[in-house]
């Protein structure tokens, strides 16, 4: 997950690690950036029909950073039997990374790991959480101004809600049915 920029370097910064997938662009019908092979070592990019490129010219991304764009030959392209899948283009197929390609390239990666799902799995139980502070104890927008006032509502709410899950469970370690 890219977060803006100020919001990336923070959580870095703190040393947290996020853990959500990376979107995955692919369409069954056509081959998308992620079919295509990246080594970012050794500047080249293999097509699914194992075409090899290492020319590549420098764009811009939408924030204006620098980024490369890798471009295989049309030739090649237009006789590739792979070609309607590949591009519709007739001056061949062109692959523009990320500015945090590495960076995705390792989350792709780290994301097949048993750990990394068993880590996702319980994402969903703390996602369930925060969606209930923000719609039934109204955490969506600050009550108050100040940052000691907004933490002092979150708790209050967190409380709430821990308090509610413990009368569910408390009966039942109480007094248990066997």
């Amino acid at each position: 997950m890219l977060l803006p920029n100020s919001n990336k370097r923070y959580i870095e910064e703190a040393g947290i690690e996020v853990i959500s997938k990376v979107r995955d662009d692919s369409s069954p019908d056509k081959y998308s950036k992620s079919n295509f092979e990246i080594n970012l070592e050794q500047n080249e990019v293999t097509c699914p029909a194992g075409h090899i490129t290492s020319k590549y010219s420098y764009d811009k991304d939408n924030k204006k950073r620098r980024i490369r764009s890798y471009k295989f030959k049309a030739s090649l392209c237009n006789e590739c039997l792979h070609k309607d899948k590949c591009t519709k283009s007739g001056k061949g197929k062109a692959i523009t990374l990320n500015y945090h390609e590495a960076k995705l390239q390792k989350a792709r990666q780290d994301q097949q790991s048993e750990e990394f799902k068993n880590l996702y799995s319980r994402r969903s139980t703390v996602e369930r959480k925060v969606s209930e502070e923000m719609h039934r104890h109204d955490c969506r927008q600050a009550r108050w101004i100040g940052r000691a006032k907004t933490k002092q509502q979150l708790l209050l709410a967190a409380a709430m809600i821990n308090f509610k899950r413990l009368g569910k469970i408390a009966p039942l370690v109480l007094m248990p049915t066997e």
